[in-house]
């Protein structure tokens, strides 16, 4: 009878075992909150991994599709409105505690150092620029030597992705951080977010085509647009529902007889779809100088065969080669000498 006593308990004690490792899931969620909540959406950030709407509890145990090796998006519901995060995470069965109130403030995360990794190096970083905002080569340091270190983990891709747009001009720093990132492993370096591809694109393609490229017209009609060897042109990429174009604009208004008398001419290429939002725009501001859209083809998009995913992005062309490439007009004003 002991025997059998005995046996009994083993087999409940492992059955009770098996129960809790069942309920540690890939991403387990465990979240306080006075609000009332509906529903989580969890993906990564491109959407292309995870994508998954699920009701809202405190205690979330949920199965990934894939590993957990991401920057990924935790919003929720709540009856105030949508509250967003994002987080880089990796590891096997992560728990993430904490509460959700008018944020979501995070207590612990357990099974990923990736967020610990990604939380102290935008700390440091934060301080760093606002301590030594003007000293680019202390900062520029910093960040190489950061993406080295995370050359293995996607955290790689928001680094470098600093370092990308504070030199997108130097060609030389760019092959500092392209010559780190080649060494990321290969489901990294494919990974959308990773400007190796337009570090790549700025220092090997010089040239750009518009030839092979077709545009709307503010009359929606389809058209080529020509350029004139003899002519430098200042190219502005842009789309209506972005302030930094916007507000780019109102300096570019005020130089355009500067431009002229330069013998640069502005063309100004839309991103947006639709061409009412667009066209109302650029009459709204009486903004009269070259404007083009871009076709709804996005794969024949100059601006996709080109790598052009910032905006603004503003190009200095003469004879098809790029002499100059940024995001910001003051900028392209101190290289054109036209302030």
């Amino acid at each position: 009878m002991l025997k059998k006593t005995t046996l009994l308990i083993l087999i409940i004690s492992l059955l009770s075992c098996q129960s809790k490792k069942k309920r540690f899931a890939d991403l387990n969620l465990h979240f306080t909150s006075n609000l009332k909540i509906d529903s989580v959406f969890i993906s990564n950030i491109t959407q292309d991994r995870e994508f998954q709407f699920l009701p809202f509890s405190n205690k979330m145990h949920i199965e990934f599709n894939d590993s957990i090796n991401d920057l990924y998006n935790i919003n929720f519901y709540t009856e105030k409105g949508l509250i967003m995060n994002q987080m880089w995470l990796n590891g096997n069965q992560v728990t993430i505690k904490g509460s959700i109130s008018n944020k979501i403030t995070i207590d612990t995360v357990i099974g990923s150092n990736l967020y610990y990794k990604s939380t102290a190096f935008k700390k440091k970083y934060k301080k760093l620029v606002d301590e030594d905002s003007l000293d680019s080569s202390k900062i520029n340091l910093f960040l190489l030597e950061h993406t080295k270190n995370n050359v293995n983990n996607p955290l790689s891709i928001e680094i470098s992705n600093h370092f990308f747009l504070r030199n997108i001009n130097n060609k030389k720093q760019l092959n500092n951080i392209y010559t780190i990132l080649t060494n990321q492993p290969n489901d990294i370096k494919v990974h959308l977010l990773n400007p190796i591809k337009k570090i790549e694109n700025i220092l090997t393609d010089k040239k750009i085509d518009f030839s092979k490229h077709t545009f709307y017209d503010d009359k929606n009609n389809l058209v080529n647009i020509s350029l004139d060897e003899a002519k430098t042109y200042l190219i502005d990429f842009w789309f209506v529902n972005c302030p930094p174009c916007v507000k780019d604009h109102m300096l570019i208004a005020k130089k355009l007889k500067t431009l002229k008398q330069n013998n640069i001419e502005l063309i100004s290429i839309s991103t947006d779809n639709d061409h009412n939002t667009w066209i109302d725009y650029l009459r709204k501001n009486n903004y009269n100088w070259s404007n083009f859209r871009e076709i709804e083809n996005y794969n024949n998009r100059i601006t996709t065969k080109n790598l052009i995913t910032v905006f603004p992005t503003y190009l200095v062309i003469k004879k098809g080669n790029i002499l100059k490439r940024s995001h910001s007009f003051s900028f392209i004003e101190e290289y054109l000498s036209i302030k």
